[in-house]
C-alpha cells in the first residue's frame, strides 16, 4: 500500500483529500503546516507528498527544498503542489525546485486521482530501471574489477606453490584449498556478470543491445533515446561488454544526477579500425571538478582505457561524453 502524506493548512480540503485517498487502498498520512510537514515526511518516508504552496510557518517552496536536502534523489518521494495560482511564474518556480506536478484548484476527484496514480507508476518505473541498471553495473563490477582480482590473487597463490616441497602437510592442505576456493569464485564470478549481460548482446551484439535498452526506456517512460548505430563489424567480447558497461552508466549517471528526457547516442566505426561513440542528454549538466571526483566516471574512464581507448566530456548543460576506442584486425568476428 502506497504512503501518501497530505500537508495542507485549510482542514476540509485535507479531510477531502484523506477520504479520497483512503477510499482507493492508498496510506494517508496528514500534517496542517509546512514545519509538521517537514518532521513527518523525514520520519515516515511517504512514497509521496502532496503539499500545499500557500501555508503558515514554511510555504510549499520551502518544505520542497528542506525535502530535497534530507532525502537522496532515489529516495525522493514523488512531490505534487496544490495552487490556486497556475501562473507560469509559479509552474516555474515549483520546477525547478524538483516538483512532479501540480494541482490546480479547484480539482475534481477524478483529477486528483488520474495524477496520483500517473506520478505513483512513473516512480515505480523509474525505480525499476534504475535498479536494472545498478544491477548491469554490479555484474559488470563482478566481470571487470573483482574477477581480476582473484585471478591476481590466483596468480600469486601459484608463484607461492613453485616451492610446495617446503611446506608442511598442512600448510600444503591449506594452499590446495585456497587454489580451489579461487578457481570457484572466479568461476561464479565470470557466469554471474556474464549471464546477466550476455543476454543483452545475443547474436546481433552492441545494436542489439541498444535497442533493447532503448524499448526498455521508452515503455517505462523513463527517457527517450535516440540511437544511431553503424556498425560493420563485430569485435572481441571483452570490448563489446566495456561499451555496453560505459552506455549503462552513463544513463545511470543520467538518471541520477542530470535530470534529463533524451537521451542521445551515436556509435559507429570508422576505416576498419576505430569505433567511435558519442553519448548526450538534454539535462543540467555538471560541474567540472564533478567529472575529476564522480566515482562512476572515474570507472568509465578506467574501462576505456583499459582497452587503448580515448575519452572526452562536455560538463555544460546537454553534457556529453565522446570516446575513440581503437579495434585491431584480429579482434573482429
Amino acid at each position: 500500500m502506497k504512503k501518501i502524506l497530505i500537508i495542507e493548512d485549510e482542514l476540509n480540503l485535507r479531510e477531502t483529500l484523506y477520504d479520497v485517498l483512503a477510499v482507493n487502498g492508498y496510506q494517508v498520512i496528514m500534517a496542517s503546516d509546512g514545519r509538521d510537514g517537514v518532521e513527518i515526511a523525514i520520519d515516515q518516508s511517504p512514497d509521496m507528498i502532496i503539499c500545499d504552496i500557500n501555508m503558515p510557518i514554511l510555504d510549499g517552496y520551502q518544505v520542497l527544498k528542506i525535502l530535497s536536502h534530507a532525502f537522496s534523489v532515489n529516495e525522493m518521494p514523488s512531490f505534487i503542489f496544490l495552487t490556486a495560482n497556475s501562473s507560469q511564474e509559479n509552474l516555474r518556480k515549483g520546477m525547478m525546485l524538483g516538483a512532479d506536478d501540480y494541482l490546480t484548484k479547484p480539482f475534481s476527484n477524478q483529477e486528483l486521482l488520474e495524477v496520483v496514480e500517473m506520478r505513483v507508476s512513473k516512480r515505480q518505473n523509474l525505480t525499476s530501471a534504475i535498479l536494472s541498471i545498478e544491477r548491469e553495473r554490479i555484474s559488470s563490477e563482478l566481470h571487470n574489477s573483482l574477477q581480476q582480482l582473484l585471478v591476481a590473487a590466483k596468480i600469486n597463490l601459484d608463484s607461492i606453490g613453485d616451492g610446495s616441497n617446503s611446506m608442511s602437510e598442512n600448510e600444503l592442505k591449506k594452499y590446495k584449498n585456497s587454489i580451489k576456493i579461487l578457481d570457484k569464485a572466479i568461476a561464479e564470478t565470470r557466469t554471474i556478470s556474464h549471464e546477466i549481460i550476455s543476454k543483452k548482446l545475443s547474436n546481433d551484439g552492441i545494436e542489439s543491445f541498444l535497442f533493447d535498452l532503448k524499448d526498455t526506456m521508452v515503455s517505462t517512460e523513463i527517457l527517450k533515446m535516440s540511437i544511431e548505430c553503424d556498425l560493420s563489424f563485430r569485435f572481441s567480447e571483452n570490448k563489446e561488454l566495456m561499451i555496453c558497461n560505459v552506455i549503462q552508466e552513463l544513463i545511470n549517471n543520467s538518471l541520477k544526477h542530470a535530470n534529463c528526457t533524451t537521451v542521445k547516442i551515436d556509435i559507429r566505426t570508422m576505416n576498419d579500425a576505430l569505433l567511435l561513440m558519442r553519448y548526450s542528454d538534454d539535462g543540467i549538466g555538471y560541474k567540472n571538478e564533478g567529472f575529476k571526483s564522480g566515482f562512476g566516471l572515474k570507472q568509465i574512464v578506467k574501462k576505456v582505457e583499459r582497452f587503448e581507448g580515448l575519452i572526452s566530456f562536455n560538463s555544460s548543460k546537454g553534457a556529453s561524453c565522446f570516446i575513440a576506442v581503437p579495434v585491431s584486425k584480429r579482434e573482429r568476428k
